[in-house]
């Protein structure tokens, strides 16, 4: 197919930052200033506000079978043709079937997502004009109006040029940039449509809910800060004000979640420990995502947008805005949605202990289906569990899945000696096993997880000699997983000593691809992983075999995420494999619920982890149908152990 790329550069009154761009291309005051575009690899042209539709422009949308359209972020030009050049300019329509994006086939191949960064990445000599960010906040966004200039908006000539130069290079950059990476994999592409149809879709939001919740919240707070105020005598005025507290009471760590979690486990003084305990009540992330949902929900009360496709690594979705991935998880005897839409603070004061807990517990329960629908969620069961063991052929841990038996009973009664069956709290602690130890995790890390899970849970603490009899016992009771960790180190190792040759363990097959530089990792599925530049460094001389080591984007303490050379070893390669797999598998099963039960009115409204949520009108499907859909193994996965667990209501829950 031949295609068109094309890049916008838009006005608006809104940040798209702030509120995600289906609300932003729908916005009244979003117009366009220019589009760049270029068909194939001719050199791009200008179109502005005012001037008819390009002939080849139009001659391209005319002929489906020959043209697509292509941009970096795809889903930003998508929605800016469809809610503005079509409806106010009445221009064609492009259906979604006819678009493609590099920014998804960077992401595909583990590359960066920007546009400028993937260009460094790659080293390529056509890049993004580097001037954008100034020229953009200078004239795609309102500024603040002076005495010499009273105007709201900069329309100088001479920047709008140089502001046409920067779109044209963007597109050659883009053009660039699709010469290295190409386009997604047939399967991928269908992938990458389904992600844009689910964002499109969104989610109802109960804004009734959303909006007392902030006034709780808001009141609440104020409060707490009230009380700060008095604990540190006017030190600290706010609960947000992290620096001032950390540096009012010495902590000499800060006071992040985990810092504070570790602080209280040991302080002494009264004033501190409640200082700090209103910033852990205060602190909550639920508050923020509070005013994330009012931002990116659109007239029609529907957030949409929240989902990035392929936005880790290993293919898993990440989400964005509100980001639904890290929604908190109700505490029980907390989540009350229907009360939080209607009761004060001091009303649900006279319920609970903890207001703000109510509000962070029920916020899941904001979602809620559209008018005649009801929502159903349906997640895999203990997935990475049971992927892991399954790649690793351990056979006698995939009969207790088979059988129906609670592998975390089974890892908990062979530690304790006795039976554990589910209610008992040693079940927990099987589970904290079963999750932590499949990749390789040391005595040392595995204490810190299980003792956070403990202290939560209000019991002992482990030793680290405890922890490292339970590391143990994991291993020795699935012997076949640490050689699964060495096999795929061994031949990743074995791929890059030796270029274009592929090396196997398993159902894994490496393959260092030398003319693009990429270790490419063959899952069972036929998806591939993607490693940059990968090469073996010995770090020292006693160090038994060279360290693996690539190119990656990795997150950075303060969240900043950088492109780096990161070092991986057997655990790490098997959690990417792992993880990879149990996507392909939520994939799967996405593909055939849709085709199976989309007749029937049911609509995929989003994707959390190893969950698949969706809408349907009331009563027209069973959950035991969708789960026996769920559970469905596809033919490149014989053997492994799916189950999945449906349930339905007019909230959202877990």
């Amino acid at each position: 197919m031949l295609s068109v790329s094309l890049d916008f550069e838009t006005f608006s009154e809104i940040d798209i930052k702030r509120c995600g761009a289906h609300v932003y291309a729908a916005h009244p005051s979003t117009e366009p200033l220019c589009l760049a575009w270029a068909m194939e690899d001719d050199e791009p042209e200008l179109w502005l506000p005012g001037q008819p539709i390009p002939p080849d422009l139009r001659d391209a949308l005319a002929h489906p079978e020959a043209w697509v359209f292509r941009a970096h972020n795809a889903q930003f030009e998508r929605l800016i043709w469809r809610e503005i050049m079509v409806k106010r300019y009445g221009w064609p329509e492009i259906p979604l079937e006819r678009w493609r994006c590099n920014m998804a086939a960077c992401a595909y191949r583990a590359l960066p997502l920007g546009l400028d960064d993937a260009g460094d990445a790659l080293g390529l000599t056509i890049q993004k004009d580097k001037r954008g960010k100034d020229l953009i906040r200078k004239l795609c966004q309102p500024r603040k109006p002076t005495k010499a200039d009273p105007s709201a908006r900069c329309r100088d000539p001479q920047l709008l040029q140089e502001l046409y130069a920067y779109c044209l290079q963007d597109v050659r950059a883009e053009q660039a940039l699709h010469d290295v990476v190409g386009d997604l994999p047939p399967a991928e592409l269908e992938i990458w449509q389904v992600d844009q149809i689910i964002n499109d879709a969104g989610v109802q939001l109960d804004t009734a809910l959303i909006a007392n919740a902030m006034l709780v919240s808001a009141e609440l707070s104020a409060r707490y800060d009230a009380e700060m105020a008095r604990f540190t005598g006017g030190a600290v005025t706010s609960c947000t004000q992290t620096k001032a507290l950390a540096e009012w009471g010495d902590f000499y760590e800060g006071v992040s979640k985990e810092a504070i979690e570790n602080r209280l486990s040991f302080e002494q003084n009264p004033v501190r420990r409640a200082a700090l305990e209103l910033r852990q009540l205060a602190g909550r992330s639920s508050i923020a995502k509070l005013e994330r949902l009012i931002d990116w929900c659109g007239d029609d009360n529907r957030v949409r947008g929240m989902l990035q496709y392929h936005g880790a690594t290993t293919g898993r979705w990440a989400g964005r805005g509100p980001q639904p991935q890290n929604m908190p998880r109700p505490k029980p005897g907390y989540a009350m949605p229907d009360l939080l839409a209607q009761c004060s603070a001091a009303e649900l004061g006279l319920l609970t202990d903890d207001v703000l807990e109510v509000v962070a517990s029920s916020l899941r329960g904001a979602y809620i289906p559209a008018a005649g629908c009801e929502l159903g969620w349906a997640d895999f069961s203990a997935i990475e569990a049971r992927v892991v063991l399954w790649l690793a052929e351990q056979d006698d841990a995939l009969e207790i899945f088979k059988r129906g038996d609670c592998i975390y009973c089974e890892m908990a009664t062979s530690i304790y000696g006795y039976p554990v069956k589910k209610g008992m709290p040693e079940r927990q602690d099987g589970k904290t096993i079963i999750l932590g130890c499949g990749f390789g995790m040391g005595a040392a890390k595995f204490q810190d997880t299980a003792n956070k899970g403990l202290r939560a849970d209000g019991r002992p603490e482990i030793s680290l000699e405890t922890a490292q009899e339970r590391v143990t016992g994991y291993r020795e009771r699935f012997a076949m997983v640490p050689r699964l960790w060495r096999g795929l180190e061994d031949a990743a190792r074995k791929a890059i000593q030796n270029p274009d040759t592929v090396c196997r363990y398993g159902k894994i097959a490496y393959c260092f691809n030398s003319a693009e530089n990429f270790l490419r990792c063959r899952l069972p599925s036929g998806r591939y992983l993607h490693y940059y530049a990968p090469r073996l460094e010995q770090p020292d001389e006693d160090w038994k075999r060279p360290e693996i080591r690539y190119w990656a984007v990795k997150q950075v303490d303060g969240g900043a995420k950088v492109w780096t050379e990161v070092r991986s070893y057997g655990g790490l390669l098997t959690e990417n494999v792992v993880q990879a797999i149990a996507r392909d598998l939520m994939v799967a099963a996405i593909l055939r619920i849709r085709r199976k039960f989309g007749p029937s009115g049911l609509h995929i409204i989003l994707t959390v982890h190893d969950e698949v949520i969706y809408e349907y009108p009331i009563g027209a499907i069973d959950p035991k149908a969708i789960e026996a859909t769920m559970a469905e193994t596809p033919k490149w996965a014989p053997g492994c152990p799916v189950a999945a667990e449906a349930s339905r209501g007019f909230r959202y829950g877990k």
